[in-house]
């Protein structure tokens, strides 16, 4: 059996491949990615394609018994229709749905996207699944689908390094990681960092104990290693979309997450990557995608900037859904928990919930490979 992940997102690329190998199985990587370095970090096998390349070379997918497309899903049907070449050739097409379906759509082509997710969702031989809580519900509001749970899972990382705790840097002990990995301005509810550090500061001084710093990720480890993360006491994860592959990362290294409440998010318009417009769709195109919902149980619009719609859908992001997230309300609720929260405790559940979610991800891909 061979498998070929082919999609824009390296992100969908890694965690996937770390999967499937694990499992031992015989998979490759067409990448049409700007980021396959990160690939290469990994040291991760890939053949970097161009959007017209299927289109040219079908008789080089003939060898391939599964498709799996994440990131965008659209890239299923356009601009090569691979729910067709399955169909015809008896191959086996998985949509793992990453980061919404109807990303760099246009109306045409989402009516066309719910037609397609509709027949792979009544397929005996094809898979509709989704790799987040976010993309579950997102999917069921526009289709009325309930789609298998596939959710993310950094496989990729090496166990050695997610099994133990690898003392390198005591150092590490007293920082608070700011993220996500590429982050190096957002920080709101304060100012700025060295705001944030001044309030530590005072709040150290008063309970007679160490000093506890924040810094960003980029600033102390510009191209880091997971190892690099892994004693720090916590990272902050200011959101900016649905779920990023960082932020999976950093929870999935058991490194306890912080971060601010719905309320805060909404009030300093901080998650800005989640409504389709204005990064992948016209103002026009938003409008209609806005209100095209006939066939929602859900009394919120996920494409919406209204408040009331974002505090619903925002419930969603990977961290909320998270058991052991640690949120904070304000500036002063912040600095009490990081000088009041046993971080080891809350490290040593998270070991607990990871192992959990890590072994079912591998049980619920192979009943979908196998069956």
């Amino acid at each position: 059996m061979k498998i070929l992940i082919t999609d824009y997102h390296v992100g969908c690329q890694m965690w996937q491949y770390g999967v499937l190998k694990e499992l031992n199985y015989d998979v490759e990587i067409y990448s049409l990615s700007g980021h396959t370095h990160y690939l290469n970090i990994l040291n991760i096998p890939y053949k970097k394609i161009d959007s017209n390349y299927y289109k040219n070379n079908q008789d080089s997918l003939l060898k391939f018994d599964i498709f799996i497309i994440s990131f965008w899903p659209s890239h299923a049907i356009y601009p090569f229709n691979f729910i067709e070449f399955c169909e015809k050739y008896n191959k086996k097409l998985i949509i793992n749905c990453g980061h919404r379906f109807n990303i760099h759509t246009s109306p045409n082509i989402h009516e066309n996207m719910i037609d397609s997710l509709s027949m792979i969702h009544n397929s005996s031989k094809h898979i509709l699944a989704v790799m987040s809580e976010y993309d579950y519900h997102y999917i069921k509001h526009y289709t009325g689908i309930d789609s298998k749970k596939l959710y993310v899972y950094s496989h990729h990382i090496p166990k050695k390094i997610t099994n133990q705790n690898i003392l390198i840097n005591n150092n590490n002990i007293n920082t608070i990681l700011i993220g996500p990995a590429h982050n190096t301005t957002i920080i709101e509810p304060f100012n700025n960092l060295n705001e944030l550090n001044e309030l530590s500061k005072n709040a150290s001084i008063s309970k007679l104990c160490n000093f506890i710093n924040f810094n960003f990720i980029k600033n102390l480890h510009p191209n880091y290693n997971y190892i690099d993360l892994i004693n720090y006491k916590a990272c902050i994860i200011f959101p900016y979309s649905a779920f990023s592959i960082s932020t999976v990362e950093i929870y999935n290294l058991n490194i306890p997450i912080i971060v601010p409440s719905i309320d805060l998010l909404i009030q300093y318009k901080i998650c800005g990557d989640v409504c389709v417009f204005p990064l992948y769709c016209s103002e026009k195109d938003y409008q209609l995608l806005k209100y095209k919902n006939n066939k929602t149980e859900y009394n919120y619009s996920p494409n919406s900037y209204n408040n009331i719609d974002r505090q619903f859908w925002l419930q969603y992001i990977y961290v909320y859904t998270k058991k052991n997230t640690i949120i904070f309300n304000s500036k002063e609720d912040l600095i009490n928990k990081i000088y009041t929260i046993n971080f080891d405790n809350v490290r040593n559940e998270m070991i607990k919930e990871n192992d959990i979610e890590r072994i079912d991800s591998l049980n619920e891909w192979k009943n979908i490979i196998e069956n």
